[in-house]
């Protein structure tokens, strides 16, 4: 799927804060389990993989314009892919985080020239 970053402003009613029907966690995909220290439903290093596979939802989408505005950083999609033992290609993104330019704070320092 090609990258998409939600138009700013963000509809904050799409992203609802938690609450205990509704908790929310931040895991990346080498998320350990001692990451998080308070009680999960499931082990910390599998929330990633449940994810992908609709237990949890997915809305990073969401929430990278209203972090990047907060934090001062723009996110970047790198594509890269893998091809697997059948010869399929898939092609995946990472997202790279960068000092944004054109905010009037940030917590990433500028790079040096």
């Amino acid at each position: 799927m090609p990258a998409r970053c939600a138009p700013w402003p963000v509809n904050t009613n799409a992203v609802r804060p938690p609450s205990p029907a509704r908790p929310v966690t931040t895991v990346g995909d080498y998320a350990e389990n001692g990451d998080i220290r308070r009680p999960t439903p499931h082990s910390v290093s599998s929330i990633y993989r449940l994810c992908t596979e609709g237990r949890y939802r997915e809305i990073s989408e969401w929430v990278r314009p209203l972090l990047a505005a907060e934090l001062g950083v723009k996110y970047v999609a790198r594509p890269w892919r893998v091809r697997g033992l059948d010869g399929k290609t898939t092609r995946h993104l990472s997202w790279e985080v960068r000092h944004d330019p054109r905010a009037s704070f940030s917590v990433l320092e500028p790079p040096a020239k």
